[in-house]
């Protein structure tokens, strides 16, 4: 039985460049050339990730595939096997699982594991880690980089200072002094806006911000001063969380080419429907209020890249709703449309009733 006064010891594992990993692994020819996963370049595809050889030449995960392939004309570009990654995490989370099930999964690449009080290898969340690691690496013939530390913030960070492969712990002795030249950009929330902001006001370490008092924080920031001001002292008490409830549901396609018009898109709307009802169906959890509190949304990117996201509550998940929803956002803006998107934020879970699909509706869904 764990107590409050066991000293907390929070691991962060993240794989190594994981979809193109997998991609080296399974394909001999493909090692050591420059590889990355992601969509086809002619249909606006993304990189899902890359490896370091890649990397070497200005490529990274969020780049358009065809400006990944300008940087490196060599570039190997795999399509995204989503089953198979999904089948590689979970043979991951089966080995984590042989030493904690106190896991918290961010990604099917990355998890939080909380080894407070674990007795393996003696106590040792070093050990514990590094066990895992080598396990990954010799069952599966993958990397993980990790990390050690009091809190989820700090273990993030550590997972992160010796890629790739790399293991790295921070004690608490050790935290005043690491958090002291750790950049503001580094703090979880602070995005390019936040960052340029603070990086005006001469704050570009968290040293700077520990000058700050809480009150001057908020003043400044708002709720996300307080993140500020304990971050910036590497003061993180968020738990390690193995269970939580889904807040919403939603599926978007990105147009090959821009379409136009209110028929084209509701043409389109109706096939992003019914793959919404296909993963709504495979929820362990449907929860759908039966009487007028299903926050539904539609969202719409332009073709230049402005977007819009409309939301009402609806009885029901009909296509009707959505299609209502668009055409009242569209009809005030009727311009060529890149993207479209629709989707269910979850009831309060006190309100939640389990959804019983109608015979129409799950006869749709099935033939999805």
């Amino acid at each position: 039985m764990l107590t409050a006064s066991l000293p907390r010891k929070i691991a962060h594992l993240d794989m190594d460049c994981f979809y193109a990993a997998v991609e080296v692994r399974d394909h001999a020819d493909l090692a050591g050339k420059p590889v990355a996963v992601g969509g086809d370049p002619s249909r606006r595809g993304v990189l899902c990730t890359c490896n370091y050889e890649a990397r070497k030449f200005g490529v990274h995960s969020a780049m358009p595939s065809s400006q990944a392939l300008k940087l490196c004309p060599q570039l190997i570009l795999m399509p995204v096997d989503m089953a198979r990654y999904k089948e590689e995490s979970h043979k991951i989370h089966e080995i984590m699982l042989r030493f904690t099930d106190r896991i918290e999964p961010l990604s099917l690449d990355e998890a939080y594991l909380d080894l407070t009080g674990n007795p393996q290898l003696g106590n040792s969340a070093t050990l514990i880690v590094k066990e895992i690691q080598k396990s990954i690496q010799a069952e599966l013939g993958l990397t993980a980089s990790a990390g050690v530390a009091p809190n989820k913030f700090l273990a993030k960070i550590a997972s992160d200072w010796k890629k790739p492969k790399g293991f790295f712990a921070i004690t608490p002795d050790m935290i005043a002094e690491f958090t002291k030249n750790l950049p503001v950009g580094k703090i979880p929330g602070v995005g390019k806006v936040s960052e340029s902001r603070l990086h005006a006001m001469g704050l570009k370490t968290c040293a700077d911000l520990q000058s700050f008092g809480r009150n001057e924080l908020v003043r400044q920031f708002g709720s996300m001063g307080f993140r500020l001001y304990d971050l910036a002292r590497g003061i993180d008490d968020e738990p390690v969380v193995t269970e939580w409830v889904r807040k919403s549901l939603s599926v978007e396609d990105t147009f090959a080419s821009d379409i136009h018009g209110a028929e084209q898109c509701l043409v389109e709307l109706e096939n992003i429907y019914h793959e919404f009802l296909r993963r709504l169906a495979n929820q362990e959890e449907n929860p759908v209020l039966l009487g007028g509190r299903n926050q539904l949304f539609v969202k719409i990117k332009y073709g230049d890249f402005r977007q819009t996201t409309i939301e009402r509550s609806f009885p029901d998940l009909s296509l009707e709703a959505f299609q209502d929803l668009f055409l009242e956002r569209y009809g005030a803006n009727p311009r060529a449309v890149r993207l479209l998107g629709l989707g269910l934020r979850w009831p309060d879970p006190a309100e939640r009733l389990q959804l019983r699909l109608p015979l129409d509706t799950a006869g749709t869904t099935q033939s999805a």
